[in-house]
């Protein structure tokens, strides 16, 4: 009697054994963590001069980046310069995150993209998409600003510095 729970208890093991070494993988940990994705973190990029009320113009450069795991949006970076003719002003910078969303009160399939900025009191911004990669600058509500020149951001490429300066995003 106890040759044979001897003799099922070895076969048992034997089976345990052979059934682990068929769990093994063909690469080593170390092949492993040299495949894997070097950013986490995809952005894309533009750039225009936006209307401003006591100013010629804002130049503007805006950065939304997305997961490069979920492909959802994972913050903003905006920097913005007034430019007043021979003296501009300051460059200011801007994060926060960032929303997809669908409808504007002109058209109810575009679309939006509203910025939610990290700090208390700095103004809503929202753009639209356009059918050519621009995005058109939206007022609170959704609508189109009214200004003298069309206020649109022109897509840009990404420059590798924005992306490994902005927050969230993971560098080699």
């Amino acid at each position: 009697m106890k040759s044979s729970r001897r003799a099922i208890a070895l076969g048992g093991l034997c089976i345990a054994l052979g059934l682990g070494g068929c769990a093994g993988t063909t690469h080593s940990p170390d092949q492993q963590v040299k495949e894997a994705p070097v950013s986490l973190t995809m952005s894309d990029a533009w750039q225009g001069v936006l209307p401003c009320v006591d100013c010629q113009g804002l130049e503007t450069r805006l950065i939304l980046m997305r997961s490069g795991v979920t492909g959802l949006p994972a913050g903003y970076v905006i920097d913005q310069q007034s430019l007043n003719g021979q003296q501009d002003g300051p460059k200011t910078s801007r994060t926060g995150d960032w929303t997809i969303e669908k409808g504007s009160l002109t058209d109810p399939k575009a679309t939006i993209f509203r910025l939610d900025p990290d700090t208390s009191g700095a103004p809503c911004l929202s753009f639209q998409l356009l059918e050519s990669g621009a995005l058109r600058a939206l007022d609170c509500n959704g609508s189109p600003l009214h200004a003298p020149r069309e206020p649109i951001l022109q897509p840009v490429q990404p420059q590798r510095s924005d992306a490994s300066e902005a927050p969230g995003t993971a560098t080699p």
